[in-house]
């Protein structure tokens, strides 16, 4: 009895002979049962998926027309997705309220061309990054004018 339903089965079976299809009594049920176990395996899947497109949201960003302020680009980058409509916070990306006790113009400009530098030296944001699962991304398709715009904008919050 061990070896043919060892060696169909696997040993586990082999040891406790039984109707494995015995809880599946309709092929709906049956599909049910796999979609059930399924979706268990697929949670982190989805949760990878999730993540990708709502960095994929921060990162899609318009254009500011020329002359633009700072809320208006705040706007058309898509700041808000991971911020809130107006500096709050969310779960995406911390509030922006109050900067100024932490930045000053230039620095924040420069953070918001390259944030990279700034992550590797600064403790404070290094903790920030590992809190919130969207990463910062570089406003590369920002000129300085517009980085200067958005940077006081957002120390006036």
């Amino acid at each position: 009895m061990l070896c043919p339903w060892g060696a169909v089965f696997g040993w586990r079976f082999a040891r406790r002979p039984r109707n494995i299809w015995s809880n599946w009594s309709t092929p709906l049920s049956m599909e049910l049962k796999l979609r059930e176990r399924s979706s268990m395996t697929d949670a982190r899947s989805w949760g990878l998926a999730l993540v990708l497109c709502l960095s994929a949201a921060c990162s899609t960003r318009i254009p500011p027309p020329p002359g633009a302020g700072g809320a208006e680009i705040y706007r058309l980058q898509n700041c808000a997705n991971c911020h809130g409509g107006s500096g709050e916070g969310n779960t995406l990306g911390p509030a922006l309220k109050n900067l100024n006790k932490d930045w000053n113009l230039p620095d924040l400009v420069s953070f918001l061309a390259d944030p990279g530098p700034f992550l590797a030296k600064n403790g404070r944001l290094a903790t920030l990054r590992k809190a919130y699962p969207a990463a910062m991304s570089r406003y590369d398709n920002l000129d300085a004018d517009q980085l200067g715009e958005l940077a006081r904008w957002l120390l006036e919050l």
